[in-house]
């Protein structure tokens, strides 16, 4: 996923083992804090918040992860100077004979 900077995301994780389900995001290998339910929604991610996401379910009987999902978000735009004005000097027009 490669979003812009304002435009947010969001990660979904859905699984069939047997209930309760326990959820816990993670951002680069590392728990993110209060992220535990099936859903994972980066509002207005940053350039910094770029990496790897991925999702630990845990029930009674074990647990498992999801495969990475990579995020990159890019740098805004910006104009550094305006475009200045520029003019072409016309062909002059060959005479007839």
């Amino acid at each position: 996923m490669v979003p812009f900077p304002g435009s947010n995301r969001q990660l979904q994780r859905r699984s069939r083992r047997q209930p309760p389900l326990f959820y816990q995001w993670q951002s680069n290998g590392t728990d993110l804090v209060g992220a535990t339910s099936t859903n994972l929604i980066l509002t207005n991610p940053q350039p910094l918040d770029s990496g790897s996401y991925s999702v630990i379910v845990t029930n009674s009987l074990g647990l498992i992860q999801s495969s990475l999902a990579i995020l990159t978000v890019l740098d805004p735009l910006v104009i550094t100077s305006q475009p200045a004005s520029q003019s072409v000097p016309r062909e002059p027009t060959p005479l007839s004979a």
